[in-house]
C-alpha cells in the first residue's frame, strides 16, 4: 500500500594551513555520519502482507596531511598521508632540462570492508570482513614550448576497491563441497595512457588535443538474477579516444 524512506546525514570538515618556513603544512579533517531507513511494501497488493525493512548506517572519518614545498627552485615536492581506509601519498615534480619536466606520483591504498546481512524471512545473519591492498603509480612527461604551449605524455593506474552488495548475504555455502564462497567482488583496476598538447591560439582561445587508451580489468557490474541485485566481476574492456 505504500512505503517509507528516512534519511539523515551529518557532516563536518575542517581545513587548516601552517607556514613552516620553506614548506606549508595543510591539514584536512572530515567526518560523516549517515543513516538510511527504507520500509518497502513488496507484495504488489493493496494488503499489508509482505514488507521489506532495510536500515543502513555509515560513519566515516578522514584525516589528510600534506607538506608542500614553498620554493621557486628547480625541484618542487609534495608529501602527504591520508587516513580513511587509505593512507599514504607522495608526489614529486622534477624539472629535467629547461622546459622538460617529469611528474611522478604513487598512492598506496588499504581498505577494510566489514559486511553484515540479515535475511528478514529466515532470520539468518551472515558476517564477513575483507582487506584490499593496492599501489597505483603515475608519471607525466611534459615539454613547454612557451608559457602558452606544451606537449605531454602520461601513464597512470587507477583502483576501485572490492565491494559487497547490500542486498545479498555476505557469503554462501557450496552445497557440494561445503566451502564458504564470498559474495564480494574483486577490485577493479584500470591503466590509462595519454598523449596530448595544450596551447593558446590567442588571448581568449585555448585548445587542448589528446589521444588516450584505457584498459580495464575485473570490471564490477550489477546483475539481477531472479530480480535480485548482485555484484559480479566481468572480464576486461578497452576505450580509445
Amino acid at each position: 500500500t505504500g512505503g517509507q524512506l528516512d534519511q539523515k546525514q551529518d557532516t563536518a570538515s575542517l581545513t587548516a594551513k601552517f607556514d613552516l618556513g620553506g614548506a606549508i603544512l595543510t591539514s584536512i579533517s572530515g567526518y560523516d555520519d549517515s543513516f538510511l531507513q527504507i520500509f518497502a511494501d513488496i507484495d504488489a497488493t493493496t494488503l499489508e502482507y509482505l514488507s521489506l525493512p532495510t536500515n543502513v548506517f555509515s560513519e566515516s572519518f578522514v584525516q589528510e596531511l600534506y607538506l608542500t614545498s614553498d620554493t621557486s627552485g628547480p625541484f618542487e615536492w609534495v608529501f602527504g598521508a591520508t587516513y580513511f581506509c587509505r593512507h599514504g601519498e607522495r608526489q614529486g615534480i622534477r624539472h629535467i632540462v629547461g622546459a622538460l619536466s617529469l611528474t611522478v606520483a604513487g598512492r598506496y591504498t588499504k581498505e577494510k570492508k566489514n559486511h553484515s546481512y540479515r535475511d528478514n524471512l529466515s532470520g539468518i545473519t551472515t558476517q564477513e570482513s575483507r582487506t584490499f591492498n593496492d599501489f597505483s603509480p603515475s608519471a607525466t612527461l611534459q615539454y613547454d614550448f612557451s608559457p602558452d604551449a606544451n606537449i605531454y605524455a602520461r601513464v597512470g593506474k587507477g583502483f576501485k576497491s572490492g565491494l559487497y552488495a547490500t542486498t545479498t548475504a555476505s557469503y554462501e555455502i557450496d552445497p557440494v563441497s561445503g566451502e564458504r564462497i564470498s559474495n564480494s567482488v574483486e577490485p577493479e583496476k584500470v591503466w590509462q595512457y595519454e598523449i596530448g598538447t595544450k596551447f593558446a591560439v590567442n588571448n581568449w582561445l585555448r585548445t587542448n588535443l589528446a589521444a588516450f587508451y584505457t584498459d580495464y580489468t575485473n570490471i564490477q557490474v550489477n546483475i539481477r538474477p531472479n530480480n535480485v541485485s548482485r555484484l559480479q566481476n566481468a572480464g576486461s574492456a578497452e576505450i580509445y579516444g
